[in-house]
């Protein structure tokens, strides 16, 4: 299969999209038209919504983003039957042309990484096949290598946490070494494996997690992995703001993938979709919430 970074530069252009659209199922949220007739038992019954609602969602999602990032904590919650529902909603986004990247944020020792990556890159039908994964680098460099050695022969894609957007992360990741800091660190290590999964369109398979939050610390970690995808959390109901980003995507448009979750499928739940749609037409309230953030992706990719 061809490498990841030269399978997502394609699907960014022919998409003209550079959003990353989070399936995250809340059932809270999930319209409760989608409930009936699903099973008897409320794990069943909550199984068969979200995997209506993820169904409707990578729908509409298909034909405006290149990819989709479902997130394995709103499956596992239910056991091994929310397994097999993030299972299948991975199979089906490809099977509908997206790039199925799974969240998971795996890392541990040499030994559990090989078993871990099999799970995703081995291709042979069993396990969790997706095209890229979320992994946490702390664990050095003998964690990282079974995933780069299944990545290279799958074409699979990686993305490690280096900025995360979420508030904590400065508690860590802010802490200094000598006259660098943590995350800084990280960088470095990223940038040193991702020479191994370098692909035609000049990026790599081996991509950084940089929160859309830190729009300054992303700025710093451009210059710090030129060949690096960014995968950006935290637009919207995080509160990142695409026109803060120009500065991480290339002349081309390409360099990052801006992610949003809750604000993208759930939008009417919160203004302006709320009025403008209201829970009888979330379909539409979720066709208009991804054009929307396109639409501010692309402002600022066309501006570089």
């Amino acid at each position: 299969m061809r490498p990841f970074a030269d399978r997502l530069a394609a699907a960014i252009r022919a998409k003209r999209s550079a959003a990353c659209v989070g399936l995250d199922p809340d059932p809270a949220l999930i319209p409760r038209v989608l409930f009936r007739g699903t099973g008897r038992s409320e794990p069943a019954r909550t199984l068969g919504a979200i995997a209506r609602f993820n169904a409707v969602v990578l729908d509409i999602a298909a034909s405006r983003v290149p990819c989709v990032k479902p997130q394995v904590a709103f499956y596992e919650r239910w056991g091994p039957a929310g397994l097999a529902v993030f299972a299948a909603t991975l199979s089906r986004a490809r099977e509908l042309g997206l790039l199925a990247i799974a969240d998971v944020k795996r890392g541990d020792v040499p030994g559990t990484a090989k078993a871990y990556a099999a799970a995703y890159f081995a291709g042979d039908g069993l396990g969790f096949p997706c095209d890229a994964v979320t992994l946490s680098p702390y664990l050095g460099s003998d964690s990282v290598e079974p995933w780069l050695e299944a990545a290279a022969k799958a074409g699979g894609g990686m993305f490690f946490l280096v900025r995360t957007s979420n508030p904590g992360a400065r508690e860590l990741q802010d802490l200094r070494c000598g006259r660098s800091r943590f995350y800084l660190e990280t960088a470095r290590l990223v940038r040193s494996w991702s020479e191994r999964l370098r692909g035609r369109c000049g990026y790599s398979g081996v991509g950084a997690v940089v929160g859309a939050t830190y729009p300054a610390e992303a700025r710093l970690l451009r210059k710090r992995l030129p060949h690096s995808f960014f995968l950006l959390p935290g637009l919207g109901s995080q509160g990142g703001k695409a026109s803060d980003l120009a500065p991480v995507f290339d002349e081309r448009g390409l360099g990052a993938l801006v992610s949003a979750s809750r604000s993208a499928i759930f939008p009417w739940h919160s203004s302006p979709y709320r009025e403008r749609f209201g829970a009888p037409r979330w379909e539409r309230a979720i066709e208009a919430a991804i054009d929307d953030m396109n639409a501010a992706i692309e402002a600022v990719r066309r501006a570089r």
